[in-house]
């Protein structure tokens, strides 16, 4: 069987990487509108509606793309980037993420 060269943490190309996502997603079935990829590599996929620290869950990326295969176009999203859209009808809008930029994560 022919081994598969590994992809860097932070790409989509292991479905076990673990992300952060939210209760409000993953539970309450709120659709995906905000992403991040922060500058240390972390990934985050949230509503934009939370606001506390503890409505953030670590989930597998697997999870996150069966839940939303929509946002696999995010792959290459940089480090120190942003992206969202107002539904999930509409296109991902992608930006350097705001030094100031407010995180759930503390």
């Amino acid at each position: 069987m022919a081994v598969l060269p590994s992809r860097s943490v932070g790409e989509f190309g292991d479905p076990d990487l673990g992300v952060f996502s939210s209760r409000l997603v993953m539970d309450e079935n709120e659709p995906i509108l905000l992403v991040f990829h922060d500058e240390d590599g972390d990934w985050e996929f949230l509503s934009s509606y939370e606001e506390h620290a503890d409505e953030v869950v670590l989930v597998h990326l697997g999870h996150v793309l069966e839940w939303d295969p929509t946002v696999s176009v995010l792959e290459d999203l940089p480090k120190g980037w942003k992206a969202w859209r107002w539904s999930v009808e509409d296109e991902w809008v992608r930006e350097p993420t705001p030094p100031d930029q407010p995180s759930v994560e503390g």
